[in-house]
């Protein structure tokens, strides 16, 4: 239900023609009391052209979150409830900004200083309508179409599997923090790939019909190119070489990787965690040859992902020089629906 409305969404994004609404959302099991009713009347007052929506228990707020997928929303919580919800609910693209509204600012503010989602822990009303004020007017702005480092992790943090928490040790992270850390035993590599291929076939992803690039040789042929990625000896650094190497046509390394993701199949991808966290760790440090990006009125991304001058202008107020910022990916750039099956059938059945 998620996804439903995505080709909408995008194609409202590409034209411009529809300025996105934003729902304002309290959740708190005692918004119905009297002195909270009288907020909400305020919010309502000084906000008339924004829907107020009143939810009182967990599962109804994430329903509302998967489904409004047509309108960004601002969520106002107490400090308890954001605690608890805040990992379950905050990678969601349409959620824009988080108020804590509690008793205990100094408690709450300790736990809150990791999310950049969560914009406002305060426990005056006023600052509360301050802060919608601020969010309307693009004053405070959560990066609608992207995240940042710190935000992508939320989602890590309630999956059960130790190779997806954050951690300083490299068999345990997200994210290497150093090349050295990476095993370069070629023998070790073509054992990771026998397993890969030995799991696709006894999973029957493709139904027996194995793309080439999961053949066997194919995929010795990676953990090959991967190791020679590390040659010192080149001109060119390791993190540049390990991106030319996933972008090259053959021996197909950014299908193999691009197309575990995209089956969401937890096993196989811890089971190629050291390419995935690799690749992570050399796009974060990857330094372009470029001297400075060019100046143009609408900024160009990868992919057909743009910034118009008011996007650009709220993406400047919210990030500054050397954030790392994480796009989010998708497998056509096609805008027709008929095209973009086609592609995707071709390339995971056919192939």
């Amino acid at each position: 239900e998620y996804f439903k409305t995505f080709i909408d969404k995008i194609n409202n994004l590409q034209t411009h023609s529809t300025p996105r609404e934003i729902k304002i959302v309290w959740y708190d099991a005692s918004v119905g009391n009297e002195e909270n009713q009288s907020y909400v009347k305020r919010i309502q007052e000084k906000f008339p052209k924004n829907t107020l929506i009143q939810c009182i228990n967990e599962h109804s707020l994430i329903q509302l979150i998967v489904s409004e997928t047509a309108h960004e929303i601002i969520l106002i919580t107490s400090g308890k409830n954001g605690k608890s919800i805040i990992d379950k609910i905050g990678y969601y693209w349409n959620l824009q900004d988080v108020i804590i509204y509690c008793s205990s600012v100094n408690y709450h503010q300790i736990w809150t200083k990791p999310y950049k989602l969560i914009t406002l822990v305060t426990n005056r009303f006023g600052d509360v309508l301050d802060e919608i004020d601020n969010i309307l007017g693009g004053k405070s702005y959560f990066m609608f179409k992207s995240f940042t480092y710190d935000d992508i992790c939320l989602n890590l943090k309630v999956i059960h599997s130790p190779y997806y928490y954050l951690s300083s040790i490299a068999t345990d992270g997200f994210v290497i923090s150093s090349f050295n850390q990476v095993n370069l035993d070629i023998q070790y590599h073509k054992g990771i790939m026998q397993q890969l291929y030995k799991k696709i076939q006894e999973k029957n992803i493709f139904s027996g019909r194995v793309p080439t690039h999961f053949q066997l040789s194919n995929l010795e042929s990676v953990a090959e190119h991967f190791i020679q990625a590390f040659d010192t000896k080149s001109l060119k650094p390791i993190e540049h070489q390990i991106i030319h190497f996933y972008s090259q046509s053959r021996p197909c390394f950014y299908k193999v990787v691009n197309d575990i993701l995209n089956l969401l199949d937890e096993e196989l991808i811890v089971l190629i965690g050291d390419y995935i966290k690799t690749l992570r760790y050399a796009l974060i440090i990857y330094t372009d040859d470029e001297p400075k990006m060019k100046n143009k009125r609408t900024l160009e991304l990868y992919r057909g992902i743009y910034l118009d001058q008011q996007s650009k202008e709220n993406f400047l107020k919210k990030f500054k020089i050397n954030d790392y910022i994480i796009f989010s990916s998708f497998k056509s750039t096609t805008m027709d629906k008929a095209t973009a099956l086609y592609n995707f059938v071709k390339k995971m059945v056919f192939y």
